[in-house]
């Protein structure tokens, strides 16, 4: 067995679909390479399950090489928040958020955008996450 195929494996059964306490958790993993100056769009879906609260909150989290840690944008309460004050209108949510497709947009991709992005979405009593490994490649 390869080094590859050992942690692919570990992956799959981390992020197979578990019921713990009557909460649904499931998670998938992707991995997605662009060249600075293009646009990425990060994919992340849900859907609401018959009986659900029709309660949602989104959060997308860059996770830094250097283990650091930065929200990207949310969706709580029924509004979007962007903390990223200096880069305003660069992330935006790619489809329509609250009819399942909470797919991240990022445009003009530049270096530091590298890095883990991890899509929590909570549906009433449900969490599904997403991770996506995008490294930005110099033109």
């Amino acid at each position: 067995m390869l080094i590859s195929d050992a942690v692919n494996n570990d992956l799959e059964e981390a992020c197979i679909s578990t019921v713990l306490l009557g909460v649904l958790m499931t998670c998938a993993q992707t991995v997605m390479k662009r060249v600075v100056g293009d646009n990425a769009t990060l994919p992340c879906h849900h859907h609401f399950w018959v009986g659900d609260h029709p309660t949602l909150d989104i959060e997308w989290l860059l996770l830094k090489p250097t283990n650091r840690q930065r929200v990207v944008i949310t969706y709580f309460s029924g509004r979007v928040f962007d903390p990223n004050e200096g880069q305003r209108g660069r992330v935006a949510f790619a489809g329509e958020y609250l009819k399942g497709d909470a797919s991240l947009l990022i445009s003009d991709l530049s270096l530091t955008d590298s890095g883990e992005y991890s899509c929590k979405v909570k549906t009433g009593p449900r969490y599904h996450w997403s991770t996506i490994s995008l490294t930005v490649l110099g033109k």
